[in-house]
């Protein structure tokens, strides 16, 4: 049975295709990665637009493989893609409410990116109630919402962006903020889908042993 897992964005060019290119790395060769369905969509795309060729060029500098960005187009999201989502990453908290708003039903298994990593943190792969999948890894980390601190404003040290103002939970958008470049982007995003798919395969081994 494969499960889905869906990443959405503003314009579906930058932020959710890297994040799909981050953890299809990750998680390629693994068994895991052959069950999990990984999708992109973005709440005001351009349907059929290419992914920005800046964050390809930023990616494939540190070593992504982008396989999953190369012939990607944008599409935008709809309420039977969100339905079908066993768990669903948004780039920031803006596009978490848009996502919510169009179908209620999905809040307790949508998350941000950098939200959903910090809730991993207290996802014990060996102790938990749910079946390790990637439903159960989403009930997880909705389980232990409210247990972190709560989240800050951050200044990152990336000059010459010192003007920068971030949300712990958000990615920037380089399309919208006009202080926020593509490396922005990308060290703001990749850490922490890195931590989720290591956390995820935590946790989905369990059921394999």
């Amino acid at each position: 049975m494969t499960d889905t897992l869906l990443v959405v964005c503003t314009a579906n060019v930058c932020r959710s295709p890297l994040a799909v290119a981050v953890l299809d790395n990750a998680l390629f060769g693994q068994s895991l990665g052959q069950r999990i369905a990984m999708r992109s969509r973005g709440v005001d795309a351009e349907a059929g637009r290419p992914v920005c060729s800046q964050a390809l060029q930023v990616a494939r500098a540190h070593g992504v493989w982008t396989r999953t960005a190369d012939h990607h187009l944008a599409t935008g999201v709809e309420r039977g893609s969100l339905a079908a989502a066993d768990l669903i990453l948004t780039a920031d908290r803006r596009v978490r409410s848009r996502v919510v708003k169009l179908d209620p039903r999905v809040a307790e298994r949508t998350f941000t990116i950098r939200e959903a990593a910090a809730l991993a943190r207290l996802t014990s792969p060996g102790d938990h109630e749910h079946p390790p999948d990637l439903g159960g890894f989403a009930a997880a980390l909705n389980d232990n919402r409210g247990l972190t601190d709560l989240p800050a404003l951050e200044r990152p040290l990336m000059l010459p962006w010192p003007r920068l103002r971030l949300h712990a939970h958000d990615v920037p958008d380089a399309h919208a903020e006009p202080q926020a470049s593509h490396r922005v982007v990308y060290r703001t995003l990749v850490p922490a889908v890195k931590e989720l798919a290591e956390h995820l395969a935590a946790f989905a081994s369990v059921g394999r042993r």
